[in-house]
């Protein structure tokens, strides 16, 4: 069967119903992107762990040590992994997202469905990173004796969003 993409057409609003029909498809892609970076590495979950642990270091270290960056009152290691964990995300679904379609461009060329689902199963395992980093930044907030302002919940959807 040939299928014939009318490019008079084009939307550059993904039809998310179509998106939705594909779900299968998207979780199978999203596992195993998820099997490919956590089950072949020595560390394996605790690799989501070791990240953002290292980049806090190296920033208090350089930033909070060395150049004395003015936190108004907020420890520095807070005043980071906040910035760490939602910047760890944007990069790399930014990364991630922008090789997935060339690295999968034989699977896109034999086979009909939402090219959005690629980079979609890939920002899917960054949130995995994501959590990680928010679980140590909540950890780290309550060593601390401060916890994030009520409103800081809104920008939940807002990082979801990214």
């Amino acid at each position: 069967m040939k299928i014939v993409v009318d490019a008079k057409s084009w939307n550059p609003v993904p039809d998310l119903r179509e998106v939705f029909a594909h779900r299968d498809l998207f979780l199978t892609l999203a596992y195993r992107d998820v099997r490919v970076r956590y089950a072949q590495t020595m560390l394996g979950l605790g690799w989501a762990l070791f990240q953002p642990l290292a980049t806090l270091l190296i920033m208090v270290l350089v930033f909070g040590r060395a150049v004395k960056v003015d936190t108004q009152g907020v420890p520095y290691s807070l005043f980071a992994i906040t910035g760490i964990s939602a910047w760890s995300y944007f990069a790399f679904v930014l990364k991630e997202s922008g090789s997935s379609l060339i690295g999968a461009q034989e699977m896109v060329r034999k086979i009909y469905f939402p090219r959005l689902i690629i980079p979609l199963s890939k920002a899917t395992v960054g949130l995995i990173d994501m959590g990680v980093a928010v679980v140590l930044m909540l950890i780290m907030f309550a060593v601390h004796g401060r916890m994030p302002a009520p409103n800081a919940l809104l920008a939940i959807p807002f990082l979801l969003g990214i």
